[in-house]
């Protein structure tokens, strides 16, 4: 379980800092989107794209990684 956390951190690492943010607020701290949206003072739908793209970008990071070991 450790190993897997280090290796989502490092990939959640590389995304693009607005990325990291929706991702960190909505999977470490338990925002929802709207909350999210509210904090970040930024549109609903921008937070949605932000989360879409960011847990893609996390899991094609992971597939990569596994497919490296």
């Amino acid at each position: 379980d450790g190993d897997r956390r280090v290796l989502i951190r490092r990939v959640i690492g590389v995304l693009p800092p607005a990325q990291q943010q929706a991702i960190e607020l909505a999977f470490f701290r338990g925002m929802s989107q709207r909350e999210i949206a509210a904090k970040t003072n930024t549109p609903l739908g921008t937070v949605k794209t932000r989360l879409e793209l960011g847990l893609k970008k996390i899991y094609d990071g992971l597939k990569e990684l596994r497919d490296e070991l």
